[in-house]
């Protein structure tokens, strides 16, 4: 029998076992009846105003601004302006999305209606005029009218698909005025998240890129003020759930940093090549600076397994200071104690010299490989049938909670939360039918309760259905006390959050979108029983809603693209002093003289007419910014994945192999999409240094080790073998999984 239907067919015959002694039980066509016409009478439960208009419209206001911080404080100087003058600034947003409701394109709207109080000085609220947003330049001005625009757009159609579609704009209208509190409160919940971003402190050093930056562009207030830093524009990761399958996702990001690694242990000498040639990395001496100071993820959304690997990576991308505490350095040495006793080892990182990054590499290799299921749940007291009385879960995840996150959280929140690297964890409200993410800056600004808030998230994020109780409170920093409601696993309305991901990316930065299932999901046989119709549309429903956030992502890119140049040339044609806050033109969208462009065609044609250059062969990279990993349909043996929260060991190690396998395959189309060329020019054939040896002994040693892996499940592949591999698991379940007490 497949591992898929496993767990299923010991569920439901327990259920079936249980149904026939107990005592009562009520027929089909009773329990019809009931379900259609129950005798209880409630009113429906309060609708959240705050909390669905949060989820329907924050996303739009979070954007990748290069000074967050500002752009927070641009939000909370509207939102008091708004309280202080009489017309106030929300109407003029929301009348955007009344003239879109009217038929005119996006276009139009912004030309007839937003113009004139994106470009005004004066009158009751000019936007690039109040407070803080006087401050802003470059593209941040250009990143906030789009924001606002679109926070607009989303406020008025929320309210009026609430209204319906036939009430009239005046209508609606009326009615976003009556909800002017809640919307103000939204916005400085958003300016409250973004003015937590992290910025390095003025005695801190200061990483060669952000010092670079400093140079480069003015600063708006004093050097020694927060709002000097920039951030940099680093590639963000969507990580989507899976249980148990989040190894192969484990196994390739694992892969791809014992690279980054391998460079920074070996390159120390070498001179980047892009040094002779490009401006961008001239101050920096070595390859192994280059790597570690550049090639860096800048965030990561996840959504259930997802999350815990994004909790991970944040200590990956930690910002240490250059000589660590005592106390802390003893804290990673037992970190890569007990790694190397659950049998993980740190083979090819410099664990003396980088004790962060080797202990969260050997934490991400630990809990996604060896874990099992007594490691992370307990089970409830009593039978099954309390499912359909007075109970909704048959597991907890005390023992994860317990022993690995809020440990986890509570050790290394001081380094979690000091580097520029974000996680949003996403999460789905039963009672209210929201999706949202809880961005881990809004905990950093609750202090004594920020480990709790980013514990809680996780713990939302990874609970299914079902199998384990809604979470009841989470902390979004709507409410001091914490949300309130059923917060279960965020892969029911977004199993790869690839939207969420692309607000924490800036326009054209690569978004790395990695699954844990095939691409076109597993074939199953016709389903036995009603429960197993259940579990199965289930998965289908989360499997296919991964394609259509990456192909809808895709295209809701191309929308913020176009958006970003048109308001580009508006702010700069309409108002001269916006125009030097922007800064110069990007040559790509310069327009040119059809006799200049000719010109130069002449020019480079006959250049090339001179001079054949050598052929180089085609290189193949991803052409989009959102680039999708799944599991190869080809993977063997075929029943290699777990099904609901199954951990068995062998399962999980072989993923984890296969994710390295996959990354292997794909690193020449990977590296040089991401902008890390400088890797990718390491396998040159010319190149005989040690920096290139050293990294291509990485590659060597990755591609060993699936190897071994792969002998030793392959074993599994043969049905008796498997058999008795599953004959043992449950004997040990029965005598290690535990109660819930």
């Amino acid at each position: 029998m497949p591992a898929r239907f496993a767990l299923r067919t010991a569920l439901v015959s327990s259920v079936f076992v249980s149904l026939a002694f107990a005592a009562g039980c009520p027929a089909n066509k009773a329990q019809f009846i009931e379900m259609s016409y129950p005798n209880s009478i409630s009113d429906p439960a309060p609708s959240d105003a705050i909390l669905t208009m949060y989820a329907s419209s924050a996303p739009a206001l979070i954007a990748a601004y290069r000074q967050p911080q500002l752009a927070g404080e641009c939000l909370r100087a509207l939102v008091v302006r708004d309280q202080q003058s009489a017309g106030g600034c929300l109407p003029q947003l929301w009348k955007h999305g009344a003239c879109l409701d009217g038929g005119m394109s996006w276009r139009e709207c912004v030309r007839d209606q937003a113009k004139p109080w994106l470009l005004s000085t004066a009158g009751t609220c000019p936007v690039f005029a109040v407070g803080a947003c006087k401050a802003l330049e470059g593209r941040d001005v250009v990143r906030m009218a789009r924001s606002l625009l679109d926070f607009g757009q989303a406020v008025y159609h929320k309210e009026l698909a609430r209204q319906g579609q036939a009430q009239g704009q005046s209508t609606v209208l009326d009615r976003l005025e009556q909800e002017r509190a809640t919307i103000r409160k939204v916005m400085s919940n958003v300016a409250d998240i973004l003015a937590h971003e992290w910025s390095p402190e003025p005695e801190q050093e200061t990483p060669p890129a952000l010092a670079r930056q400093q140079r480069r562009l003015k600063p708006v207030f004093a050097a020694k003020t927060r709002y000097s830093y920039r951030r940099p524009a680093y590639p963000v990761l969507a990580l989507s759930g899976g249980a148990a399958n989040g190894a192969f996702m484990a196994g390739f990001i694992h892969a791809l940093l014992t690279l980054r690694e391998a460079a920074i242990d070996h390159c120390g000498a070498k001179t980047p090549s892009a040094a002779r040639g490009a401006p961008a990395h001239h101050h920096y001496r070595s390859l192994a600076k280059l790597v570690e100071h550049e090639y860096r993820f800048g965030g990561a959304a996840g959504t259930s397994v997802g999350s815990l690997v994004a909790m991970i990576l944040d200590l990956y991308f930690a910002r240490p200071p250059q000589t660590l505490p005592n106390a802390l350095r003893e804290v990673f040495r037992e970190c890569l104690v007990a790694a190397q006793r659950a049998g993980v080892t740190t083979k090819g990182i410099d664990s003396t010299s980088r004790p962060v990054q080797a202990c969260a590499l050997a934490m991400l290799q630990k809990e996604l490989t060896t874990n099992n299921e007594y490691d992370l749940l307990c089970v409830e007291p009593g039978d099954i049938t309390g499912l359909m009385s007075n109970r909704v879960n048959m597991l907890r995840f005390t023992p994860l909670m317990r022993n690995i996150v809020q440990p986890f959280v509570r050790r290394y929140y001081s380094l979690l939360s000091q580097n520029d690297f974000i996680t949003s964890v996403m999460a789905v409200d039963l009672q209210q039918n929201t999706l949202v993410g809880v961005d881990e800056r809004i905990c950093h600004s609750m202090k004594a309760k920020a480990p709790d808030c980013m514990a809680t998230g996780i713990l939302a994020s990874i609970s299914e259905p079902i199998f384990v109780n809604p979470v009841k409170r989470l902390y979004l920093g709507l409410a001091r006390e914490g949300q309130p409601g059923a917060w279960l696993d965020g892969g029911l309305h977004s199993g790869t959050p690839v939207l969420r991901a692309l607000g924490l990316a800036g326009d054209g930065v690569p978004v790395l979108a990695i699954n844990t299932h095939r691409a076109e999901g597993i074939p199953a046989h016709a389903p036995d029983h009603a429960f197993d119709v259940l579990f199965s549309t289930l998965g289908t429903m989360v499997d296919k809603t991964r394609a259509w956030e990456i192909a809808l992502g895709e295209l809701r890119n191309e929308e913020r693209h176009r958006k970003f140049r048109f308001l580009t040339r508006l702010l700069r044609s309409g108002d001269k002093t916006l125009g030097k806050r922007l800064g110069p033109m990007p040559w790509r969208w310069q327009r040119k003289s059809r006799w200049s462009s000719r010109r130069k065609d002449e020019e480079v044609l006959k250049q090339k007419l001179k001079q054949k250059p050598a052929r180089r062969p085609k290189r193949r990279r991803f052409n989009s910014q959102v680039a999708a990993v799944f599991v190869p349909a080809t993977i063997e043996p075929k029943h290699l994945f777990a099904s609901g929260y199954t951990f068995d060991p062998m399962v999980m190690k072989a993923l984890f192999a296969n994710g390295q396998r996959a990354l292997l395959d794909q690193r020449r189309k990977l590296l040089p999409w991401l902008g890390w060329d400088e890797l990718d020019r390491l396998e040159a054939s010319s190149c005989q240094d040690r920096c290139c040896q050293g990294y291509r002994r990485a590659i060597e040693e990755l591609a060993k080790g699936f190897l071994a892996a792969k002998d030793i499940y392959m074993r599994f592949g043969n049905v008796a073998v498997l058999r008795n591999h599953r004959a043992a698991r449950r004997k040990l379940l029965e005598r290690k999984l535990r109660h819930c007490y």
